[in-house]
């Protein structure tokens, strides 16, 4: 009975912890490529500030998604994506480097990253 428990709160606490660590600015930066990389362009939309998504207007922001998940699948899809960040607060700034499956030159984005609603989410900024 106490080897079940002890395997229960193993359990609890192995997922707690995968779980805060798939909600981290890291996370958040590679779900928006993987998103845009599978189409899913209103999930991508969903990482984004309202920042982001109050100045371009919906319209502008869908074509521009999808204009980026037509060029990341004209390039073979993601292969691998290394995200590197810094800072600490309300705000994380660094850079995501994506490479391709297909033939096209990997590219580096710079990023920056501020909490929303206890979230984070890609800003605008330097």
């Amino acid at each position: 009975m106490i080897l079940r428990r002890a395997g229960l709160v193993a359990a609890v606490c192995s997922l707690a912890l995968l779980t805060a660590c798939s909600s981290g600015p890291e996370a958040t930066v590679k779900g928006f490529y993987k998103a845009l990389d599978a189409g899913k362009t209103d999930k991508a939309k969903g990482y984004l500030s309202s920042q982001i998504t109050e100045m371009l207007g919906d319209g502008k922001l869908d074509m521009a998604l999808a204009e980026g998940a037509k060029n990341m699948a004209d390039c073979g899809g993601v292969d691998s994506i290394e995200v590197s960040l810094s800072g600490d607060g309300e705000v994380r700034r660094g850079s995501a480097a994506i490479s391709f499956k297909g033939e096209c030159p990997g590219k580096n984005d710079d990023i920056m990253l501020v909490r929303e609603n206890d979230e984070w989410k890609i800003g605008i900024g330097k």
